[in-house]
């Protein structure tokens, strides 16, 4: 099961392997000679986001030169970087041929960064076969030190690995995997669930939910305006045969669907659109089952990515806030 990773790493890591899917794209699709050439960069802002965001992860701390007292207070050069992790994987813990794949992938990275400042400093260019085999070359190494520092390869790390509950975070990855087959439907109700739980957890079961600190009661109160809507609903008296009072009640209840969402980051059409498309589940407090209401629709790529995309970050809004 995929691991919670610490927010300051997650998200310099979904940004590397954002970039070098990128790259990957331009240059197996194209032989635009400027296309390779934002290829090339691409792969190396890869690495030079993701290779100190491991060594962040790792705790490899930045050597002191002999004459200084403290680190240089400028940002270490990707050489840098890669020196440290080279060393870092060249301890006797790690198995001989890791230490010799790692190392020999570090020396290649230094090499592709030198092509990137000439694309970058002198606008030159390289052919597609050699753009391709170098942007193949980086994704082996950061798929290498993926697999040794999160235990998964590069291109197993979703969004879902800034989810702090294990059980969301679960269903989340779920989808994942069956969005990459083509499964959308059954994608479409395991984003469901984790959003439930994700942000019941991160609302009503974090730790601090039954103090009587007035910072807590200050800080619910403000995201948590929805409930102040819900103690008026339950005032409502619908008198028998009255459907004035009914449709009334209704409205004020679909009014709470779309406004819960917007607790979390959601805007208003955001919270429109994934209320629409998200299947509706519940499951009790007690209880391991999950309950499905309405039939099931038929789902596009585009709409799962929509749903995924936003029901993370909807989850890690309101984990940030509460947790």
């Amino acid at each position: 099961m995929v691991t919670h990773i610490a927010d300051k790493v997650a998200r310099r890591i979904i940004l590397g392997k954002n970039a070098l899917s990128e790259a990957r794209t331009l240059v197996n699709q194209s032989d635009l000679e400027f296309n390779l050439m934002k290829g090339i960069w691409l792969c190396d802002f890869a690495m030079e986001i993701y290779t100190p965001a491991v060594c962040g992860h790792l705790k490899i701390p930045m050597p002191i030169p002999k004459d200084a007292k403290k680190p240089d207070p400028k940002m270490p050069a990707l050489e840098e970087y890669l020196d440290l992790i080279e060393r870092y994987f060249s301890a006797p813990v790690f198995d001989t041929e890791v230490v010799k794949k790692i190392s020999y992938l570090t020396s290649r990275a230094k090499k592709i960064h030198q092509k990137r400042n000439q694309v970058q400093h002198e606008g030159i260019s390289f052919s597609s076969t050699d753009t391709r085999s170098w942007v193949a070359e980086v994704a082996s190494y950061l798929d290498e030190i993926s697999i040794h520092s999160f235990g998964m390869g590069i291109d197993s790390i979703t969004a879902s690995i800034m989810i702090k509950d294990d059980e969301a975070r679960h269903y989340f990855e779920g989808a994942h995997q069956k969005f990459e087959v083509g499964e959308f439907v059954e994608a479409a109700y395991l984003i469901a669930k984790g959003y439930n739980i994700g942000v019941f957890n991160a609302v009503y079961m974090s730790s601090d939910f039954q103090k009587r600190d007035s910072e807590i009661v200050k800080k619910r109160t403000e995201i948590n305006f929805s409930s102040l809507i819900t103690e008026q609903l339950s005032t409502v008296h619908v008198r028998t045969g009255s459907n004035a009072d009914i449709e009334a009640r209704r409205a004020i209840e679909r009014l709470i669907r779309y406004l819960s969402p917007m607790q979390f980051g959601m805007t208003l059409n955001k919270s429109v659109k994934f209320l629409a498309l998200m299947p509706k589940v519940e499951r009790t407090l007690m209880s391991s089952e999950w309950f499905v209401f309405g039939e099931s629709r038929q789902y596009t790529k585009e709409e799962i990515q929509f749903l995924i995309d936003t029901a993370i970050e909807s989850v890690y809004h309101a984990e940030s806030y509460f947790l």
